[in-house]
């Protein structure tokens, strides 16, 4: 073999080991991206996108790159202004989901602004020496997690990618060379899959939980329907706290119901929890600055919305108001340093929920939801309370009805007995304990008064009891004598 001939087999096969390793790195990436690829098709829930930023920070360092800091994924919510964080930090082996304000610094600001410019932006920032510390101390002040290695480290450094309102990212020690950039925005590629993934998930689950939202409306709405009697409200009112429970409510204490009544200046309320259930219990306006405060922003609105968290001064006041209107059952309002109340007004009512800690503004809106239910409840109440009210007024018309009948009967005065008899008989059938009940006759020129009365053991003999001693007596006939000449007058 001649030297010009042995010279070009060398050149060749130094090309071709260096076309084989340039091949077996990227059959290295390849199978990297592969990896992820995989993990991403098999989320389940949008917490597994924190699957994915292991997943990317595991094979960067497995294809040689230094000093990774984390891998983390930014979901933007810019109505509020805030991106849902997920993050691997590597050298703490730490899964975090964080919500981050990006509106308190300039930093996170510029990030931000660059991420929502649109799809295939890129966001590039680095600190150096005391800028990291600036940085970390910052940090301090916000609900980031706060990396130790910071506190000795001479850069960091972030490289972000947006895919329209998601952005992929990472943050190292050292700065990323040029080719294990280009490496990164090749994860980012497949992490498009990943987040279209998540969004399917997302809606799948959106979709779930407005199936079983729409349940438990079913269920308060059927409870409703299902009333006979007014008192009945306090069916509904369990029923949407057992809903509202089932539905991860963890904190709610009770749910309640109540009814303005503008002429005696209070509410009928219906409450229920675990350890009690209150029917048309009655609390004035002005019982408590609590309840006048509440009458004040929904009394007059058929559509308000009343949120509060009260104080620990407003606490004493509301333990010690409640404790009025009737024993404290939960044990844990003895002791609890937070209460919050949350009530829609439907036209002359209101219906909410109270809880030991705050809502999210989603559970806010689904109490607000029950609320649209209870319009229809409160309907439904209205109808049972006239339906009531006709019903028990043609009750006391019979039983006036019948002690007329009975009056104008008589034959002899001493048949006054039997009618006092119809009169207790049809007064008991009123409810409540009644002694007795009778007819008093009064003379003007007499000292006496005849009492003509009936108990739960028959009729009595007539008695006569002077008017002139006995205070009780002496203020009854003078009452009668009083009307008597008012009447004269007329």
């Amino acid at each position: 073999m001649t030297p010009k001939k042995d010279q070009q087999l060398k050149l060749t096969h130094k090309k071709l080991k260096l076309l084989l390793s340039e091949k077996n790195a990227e059959l290295k990436i390849e199978h990297a991206l592969e990896k992820v690829r995989a993990i991403a098709l098999r989320m389940k829930e949008p917490a597994d996108m924190l699957k994915i930023c292991r997943a990317i920070s595991l094979q960067l360092e497995k294809l040689g790159v230094k000093e990774i800091r984390n891998v983390q994924t930014a979901i933007f919510n810019e109505p509020k202004s805030f991106y849902t964080n997920y993050e691997y930090y590597a050298k703490h082996d730490k899964l975090l989901i964080t919500e981050v304000d990006y509106t308190n610094h300039d930093v996170p600001r510029d990030f931000a602004n660059r991420m929502l410019g649109g799809p295939n932006q890129v966001w590039m920032h680095g600190f150096k020496g005391k800028e990291v510390k600036e940085w970390l101390k910052y940090q301090r002040s916000t609900n980031v997690f706060i990396d130790s290695y910071l506190k000795t480290a001479d850069s960091l450094n972030y490289y972000w990618y947006s895919l329209g309102p998601v952005a992929l990212g990472c943050s190292t020690y050292i700065p990323l060379k040029e080719e294990e950039i280009e490496l990164f925005k090749r994860f980012r590629n497949v992490f498009e899959l990943a987040y279209r993934r998540y969004l399917d998930i997302q809606k799948a689950e959106a979709q779930a939980r407005e199936a079983e939202i729409q349940l438990a409306l079913e269920r308060v709405r059927a409870v409703s329907m299902a009333m006979h009697q007014s008192d009945e409200l306090t069916n509904v009112c369990e029923a949407m706290f057992k809903e509202l429970t089932a539905l991860g409510f963890t904190n709610i204490r009770n749910a309640q119901v109540a009814i303005a009544n503008d002429e005696h200046q209070s509410y009928s309320t219906y409450v229920y929890s675990p350890f009690e259930k209150i029917t048309a219990a009655q609390a004035n306006y002005n019982s408590s600055p609590l309840s006048l405060d509440v009458y004040r922003k929904l009394g007059k609105s058929s559509d308000g919305f009343y949120e509060k968290q009260f104080s620990k001064n407003e606490m004493k006041q509301w333990r010690a108001w409640r404790k009025k209107l009737s024993p404290l059952k939960d044990p844990r309002e003895e002791t609890v340093a937070s209460l919050c109340w949350y009530m829609y007004s439907v036209e002359k009512g209101h219906i909410g929920i109270s809880t030991f800690n705050p809502l999210k503004e989603e559970e806010i809106e689904i109490v607000k939801r029950f609320k649209n239910v209870f319009a229809l409840c409160y309907r439904r109440f209205v109808d049972l309370q006239n339906a009531e009210a006709q019903a028990r007024e043609a009750e006391v018309q019979l039983a006036l009805e019948r002690v007329r009948a009975r009056s104008m009967a008589m034959y002899k005065s001493n048949e006054l007995h039997e009618v006092a008899e119809i009169l207790f008989q049809q007064l008991s059938v009123f409810g409540g304990k009644i002694l007795n009940a009778g007819i008093a006759l009064c003379k003007p020129d007499s000292d006496e008064d005849e009492f003509w009365v009936s108990s739960d053991s028959g009729i009595r003999p007539m008695i006569a009891i002077p008017h002139t001693d006995d205070p009780i007596q002496k203020k009854l006939y003078e009452g009668w004598k009083n009307k008597l000449k008012r009447g004269r007058r007329d």
